[in-house]
């Protein structure tokens, strides 16, 4: 889950697993926040966020595709028919055998936005956590911990 102005609008929106919410116009009574589907994690990510990742003037989604499974991905944020779609940019798959780089790790609690190098952009850190849910509830309960950054 994740607050962020997904369209653009100067307005902060509620990313879930299965799309956003848009905030209305106005706050004022009990308006009504329009949600447009879209399938960011369907198995249950971590932190979302809304972010400018190609720097084309539009803030793209950030999140990871399952909080104690595997897969990180950010999703580009296209014009479409009026409105806005996704396409999908995977930095690591959810099925650890399609990480055609070899990178994988499970647990991907938490991921946060930070300037590592001091370039001016945000860098993408998440990692693993040691003994995360015990031998039945880890993926790999034996895996080292690890930090990454992107």
């Amino acid at each position: 889950m994740g607050v962020g102005d997904v369209n653009g609008d100067g307005r902060r929106d509620i990313m879930e697993k299965n799309g956003w919410w848009e905030q209305p116009a106005s706050l004022a009574g009990d308006p009504k926040w329009t949600f447009h589907p879209f399938p960011f994690s369907p198995g249950g990510g971590a932190q979302m966020y809304a972010y400018d990742v190609d720097g084309d003037n539009d803030n793209d989604v950030i999140t990871t595709l399952a909080a104690h499974g595997y897969g990180l991905c950010w999703y580009e944020n296209q014009p479409k028919d009026g409105g806005i779609t996704f396409v999908a940019h995977t930095f690591m798959n959810a099925k650890p055998e399609e990480n055609q780089y070899g990178v994988k790790f499970s647990q991907l609690h938490a991921i946060d936005l930070v300037d590592m190098n001091r370039d001016g952009l945000l860098d993408i850190v998440t990692g693993k956590r040691f003994w995360a849910h015990g031998p039945s509830g880890d993926a790999e309960p034996g895996a080292p911990p690890c930090v990454v950054l992107v």
